[in-house]
């Protein structure tokens, strides 16, 4: 039985989705999906694509709006964003 689509995505596009929505850059989502950045790229172009959104700000609010981002009180993605530099 195929895996259900919600919003369009597959599910490892709804899995990098809310990845990028929560903050992570594509080396961090590539970390923690065990894939290759090439990958990450691929599958957010696609996502894109597929929603008609064209930036990573419009990304971010489509997530908002639809309630996909993870974030909460107790969780900052800052700090575990791989391209976060501490001064």
């Amino acid at each position: 039985m195929p895996k259900k689509k919600q919003l369009g995505l597959t599910k490892k596009e709804l899995e990098v989705l809310k990845l990028l929505i929560d903050g992570y850059d594509n080396n961090g989502v590539a970390e923690i999906l065990n894939v290759k950045c090439k990958t990450v790229a691929t599958h957010r172009f696609t996502i894109m694509v597929k929603l008609g959104i064209h930036n990573l700000a419009g990304l971010v609010k489509y997530g908002i709006k639809n309630n996909l981002t993870t974030l909460d009180k107790d969780h900052d993605c800052s700090i575990l964003r791989s391209d976060v530099i501490n001064e």
